[in-house]
């Protein structure tokens, strides 16, 4: 499954939702782990993306649809013309902290850059992988493939970030050991310091 998620151990009033990949399959699995965590009913959710390589474009904007208000959530560029990828919502009206790293990548920036430009959650963690183009597969009467960059991506407030990532809200680096123990296993609040900051700005959201 590309989409995990569950009430946070000890602190149940926060959602943890993780998307490994994103794949046609990803925004329905996404609705069904948003209701069986009870997401309206939250007073926070944290998006777990790192080490998120992308995927469908139309899936990352089905998701971010989710977390964005009404509007772009991602533009692409060819040669010829510039279309906006609207989100379609409904929009979850809870607090949110986005977990992003350099293993969070395409699909998955598409998403953390509409969040990002659009105000609605913070993004705790790393800078993300940078990669901003658009691929295509053109399948060969040989039965080899041929895969051409074909258009570029920029985020809702138009930024190019194609090597160069996306900063995030704030800055907690975390080992590349510590990275790989943390994400094979349930949420770890007790070595995942930014999953911890995560935590932490979600109480503080709830006291303002």
């Amino acid at each position: 499954p590309s989409v995990e998620g569950r009430r946070l151990p000890g602190h149940p009033e926060f959602g943890y939702v993780n998307i490994t990949t994103f794949s046609e399959q990803t925004p329905k699995a996404l609705e069904r782990t948003l209701a069986e965590i009870g997401a309206s009913d939250l007073r926070g959710i944290i998006l777990d993306l790192r080490n998120n390589p992308g995927g469908e474009l139309g899936a990352a904007v089905a998701v971010a649809g989710r977390f964005v208000p009404p509007g772009p959530v991602v533009y692409t560029v060819s040669r010829r013309q510039t279309v906006p990828y609207l989100a379609q919502g409904p929009k979850l009206d809870v607090p949110l902290v986005v977990l992003i790293n350099g293993g969070t990548a395409s699909a998955a920036e598409i998403v953390a850059g509409a969040i990002k430009d659009t105000g609605s959650g913070i993004l705790v963690g790393e800078r993300t992988f940078g990669k901003g183009r658009v691929q295509k597969v053109f399948l060969l009467d040989s039965g080899a493939a041929l895969k051409l960059t074909t258009e570029k991506y920029l985020t809702p407030a138009k930024r190019d970030i194609n090597g160069q990532g996306i900063e995030p809200d704030v800055l907690v680096a975390l080992s590349p050991e510590v990275t790989a123990r943390v994400l094979l296993k349930a949420p770890d609040l007790v070595h995942d310091r930014q999953l911890q900051k995560a935590v932490e700005l979600l109480q503080r959201s709830g006291k303002s």
